[in-house]
């Protein structure tokens, strides 16, 4: 009789197990076929920004530094899918980004007396801005003011990744809108067409409501 119910036990373990691969693998498939097609969602948008190369709407904004803008939408943008293997062999997608950058081949020229240049070069350093720098003198000699030359190109990056344990999404942003990174955490289910479209808005820089259907955590 024990060794019966030791028999069924171990059963019954096993079975619990199969059931857990079973509805880990089912996540999985389901994170895969949403990412996938969201990449080709995007993969599409990004072709057609590349061809058009469109006027990015917005602006950047940084401390002691005059408004980065009249950007375009610069050709080179891309998208990728990462994949992993699954129990059963079968490729699944697990990862999703995107990459781009807006420009304006004129660079940004301005100056800046010595006390305000210092918060002017923490900002640049700081967000990864590159820069040169010239010394301004008076009649003296006297160094009086820093001349900064920016270039106006902003590279933006979006990373989509799942959490396994729950299945819920991550979305992960460089310089999108604005300097600086973002997230947002929301439902798997909450990655479909209309979200993209407003990502697609965000990314042009115009008016849409990515607030309003993701939870910003940071």
């Amino acid at each position: 009789m024990i060794k019966q119910r030791t028999m069924d036990k171990k059963k019954a373990d096993v079975q619990q197990v199969t059931t857990q691969e079973e509805q880990q693998q089912m996540l999985f498939q389901r994170i895969s076929d949403t990412l996938m097609d969201a990449y080709k969602y995007l993969s599409d948008l990004i072709a057609n920004l590349n061809e058009l190369k469109p006027p990015y709407v917005g602006s950047y904004v940084l401390v002691n530094v005059p408004e980065i803008n009249e950007l375009s939408w610069k050709e080179g943008a891309r998208t990728d899918c990462i994949s992993r293997s699954s129990v059963t062999g079968v490729k699944v997608f697990r990862q999703l980004s995107v990459s781009y950058a807006l420009a304006n081949p004129a660079p940004l020229s301005f100056t800046r007396d010595l006390i305000a240049a210092e918060k002017t070069i923490q900002a640049l350093k700081e967000n990864g801005i590159e820069f040169t720098e010239g010394r301004v003198r008076n009649a003296l000699g006297v160094q009086t003011a820093i001349t900064f030359s920016v270039p106006r190109e902003i590279r933006v990056r979006l990373d989509v990744s799942c959490d396994d344990a729950t299945g819920r999404l991550r979305l992960e942003t460089r310089n999108l809108e604005r300097f600086g990174k973002m997230q947002y955490e929301f439902e798997l289910d909450a990655l479909n067409h209309a979200l993209l479209d407003q990502l697609a808005l965000m990314m042009l820089g115009e008016r849409n409501n990515v607030g309003k259907l993701i939870r910003r955590i940071f």
